[in-house]
């Protein structure tokens, strides 16, 4: 197997098969998934016959995901061959949902299950998040009013090229009043630039929000059969109740095109994880990862 780093000029060539074979409800299974991070975790891939393989290295591990393709069973058994064949100490598998974790036991893999809530993606129904009803939503519902009180001749709009300067301009303010707190942050700041100048190759539709003729707020997501991931979203914290009222606008905007919204994780930030929790997510995706002994 010829494995090589994965680059921004593999795009297109993995995307075809990451969209025919990926499940269409795990954030690791998106160009944005596994492009945004392919340096900060140093990605490997191969693709041999329409089958995409996949490798990381995570606290110095090498970690599989489980390959895609027409035969996912037969494909995890080569990757396990090729781990073994590198005389790797210990290798795994990531990224991994239960339905994966059958075809790791159909394919005779013999592991040790490391789960981690940290990792798991937080899924909301649309419809909640586009209305915020109920005594539940009485934080955010009063965080849009908020807003649109005080912001009366605020614009919600599709990104265009055109607005790409201004949200580049917000960024670095952004980043000037957030420094990042983890390389992983950092590695999400670096390729900023990139997401935003090639917005069609990740698949992503945006939307900014602007007040006073400034954008104030953005977010890049897509959507995926009946579910919108909300890849990147940014604001201007300064200004009480955007982040709800982003939230809010884009769910509309998605509402009638989807069911769920895929929040992704929260990596252990409790801060993340307060505010995904505030949100009332309807379910998660649970992703662990499992340990192989190497020969």
């Amino acid at each position: 197997m010829d494995f090589r780093k994965l680059e921004f000029k593999d795009i297109e060539e993995v995307k075809k098969v990451l969209y025919k074979y990926a499940p269409n409800s795990a954030n690791d299974y998106t160009a944005a998934g596994q492009f945004i991070w392919r340096d900060y975790m140093d990605t490997q891939f191969c693709l041999e016959e329409e089958t995409l393989y996949i490798h990381q290295l995570i606290d110095g591990i090498r970690v599989f995901y489980v390959p895609l393709g027409e035969n996912r069973v037969e494909a995890i058994k080569k990757a396990a061959a090729y781990a073994e064949s590198q005389s790797w100490s210990s290798y795994g598998f990531g990224g991994v949902t239960k339905t994966e974790l059958r075809l790791l036991d159909e394919a005779g893999i013999s592991y040790d299950l490391k789960e981690n809530e940290d990792y798991y993606d937080y899924i909301y129904n649309v419809e909640d998040l586009a209305e915020y009803a109920g005594k539940k939503y009485h934080t955010q519902r009063n965080h849009v009013n908020q807003f649109q009180r005080n912001y009366r001749d605020y614009v919600f709009k599709r990104i265009t090229p055109e607005d790409v300067p201004d949200i580049k301009r917000f960024f670095e303010e952004f980043k000037a009043e957030n420094p990042y707190k983890s390389e992983l942050e950092r590695a999400e700041y670096t390729k900023m630039p990139e997401m935003l100048d090639h917005m069609e190759a990740y698949n992503f539709t945006g939307y900014c929000l602007i007040t006073g003729g400034k954008t104030e707020a953005f977010e890049l997501g897509e959507i995926v059969g009946d579910m919108y991931f909300s890849h990147v979203q940014k604001a201007n914290t300064a200004i009480q109740g955007i982040y709800a009222t982003l939230v809010y606008l884009v769910a509309n905007e998605v509402r009638e095109k989807v069911k769920y919204i895929n929040r992704e994780e929260d990596l252990g930030d409790m801060g993340l994880r307060i505010s995904k929790q505030r949100y009332r997510p309807c379910g998660f995706i649970e992703k662990n990862m499992v340990l192989v002994k190497g020969s």
